[in-house]
């Protein structure tokens, strides 16, 4: 093991066990170090790096990979968290990141939410989907149609990420389906609440069987056809497949029906900070964004109606 690797491993251990990253975050770090370590060609150590270098690594990014500038921010954010790191440890002194003037600027892109026809869709095709199943199946917590359904109501009802409905444990929901403890990025924990009464009472008779079917209480709440953890891959897939069938023209991924969820919330008048306590956003600026996206809906509203254009 060469020393850069050895650094690595030591970063990486220290996000997990002692910054309690999410798992997303810690392999986007791995991958993020390991093309670092590919750049310097491993004759380079770590401490050893200039600034010079590290500015080098950001143009090969740019230029030779051509990464998008939010990839090649995000590299560099690691980079730097990296040395940041290695200083306290008192491998390297001072960073080579320190005070160098790196500028990414981003393209303001906003979030995508899915109008009500296109939710209304996507919800039919997962009953359309499963139309030659036999009754019986259709009431299995392993059920493709059922599990797919319910994660779907459930993320566009509370906002919450894929990863954080993947990690929902049967002992995080009440038993009345009204209320779920969500674990979110950074080991924060929230409570999301679902106030709709039916799908309140098919989340109960959800939970009910998978009860009933041996699951101990930590078990995790959503399941695949063999009765394992349905992990955000896997609802990532089912979602293209529903898109595809309700000859959706956007793309739609499980980010979706959050950025919907968020959208929907603000544009009935909800105020914005109860949106961020239920988005799990540690800031109220990140939950900012979605004011724009109701602007822009009620600048299409207007543009719509025109009611001027009445008296020419």
């Amino acid at each position: 093991m060469t020393a850069h690797t050895a650094h690595i491993q030591g970063f990486i251990d220290h996000c997990r066990s002692i910054k309690s990253l999410s798992a997303n975050t810690i392999k986007a770090y791995q991958q993020d170090l390991n093309i670092f370590g590919n750049f310097l060609n491993q004759e380079t150590s770590p401490e050893a790096v200039t600034s010079e270098k590290i500015m080098d690594f950001i143009e090969y990014l740019r230029v030779q990979r051509q990464n998008s500038p939010a990839t090649v921010r995000r590299r560099w954010i690691c980079i730097r968290k990296y040395y940041s790191w290695m200083a306290a440890q008192g491998f390297v002194c001072p960073s080579p990141c320190d005070k160098l003037p790196v500028r990414i600027q981003l393209p303001k892109r906003l979030p995508r939410a899915l109008s009500e026809p296109q939710v209304s869709r996507i919800l039919m095709a997962t009953k359309s989907s499963a139309s030659m199943r036999r009754k019986v199946e259709l009431q299995k917590p392993s059920n493709v149609q059922l599990s797919t359904d319910l994660a779907l109501r459930l993320m566009i009802a509370t906002g919450i990420r894929v990863g954080e409905l993947s990690a929902l444990r049967l002992e995080d929901v009440s038993t009345d389906g009204e209320r779920y403890r969500i674990r979110g990025k950074g080991s924060r924990e929230r409570i999301v609440y679902v106030m709709n009464p039916p799908l309140q009472e098919r989340l109960r008779s959800y939970m009910s069987a998978r009860y009933s079917d041996g699951s101990k209480p930590s078990s995790n709440f959503f399941v695949n056809r063999n009765g394992s953890t349905l992990t955000p891959q896997t609802l990532r897939l089912r979602i293209k497949k529903l898109a595809e069938l309700s000859q959706s023209e956007t793309r739609i991924t499980p980010h979706s029906f959050r950025h919907t969820a968020a959208t929907m919330l603000l544009e009935k008048g909800v105020d914005i900070r109860f949106v961020q306590k239920l988005l799990g956003h540690s800031t109220i600026s990140t939950t900012e964004i979605y004011t724009h996206v109701s602007d822009q809906s009620l600048r299409n509203v207007l543009q719509n109606a025109d009611p001027i254009a009445l008296f020419g």
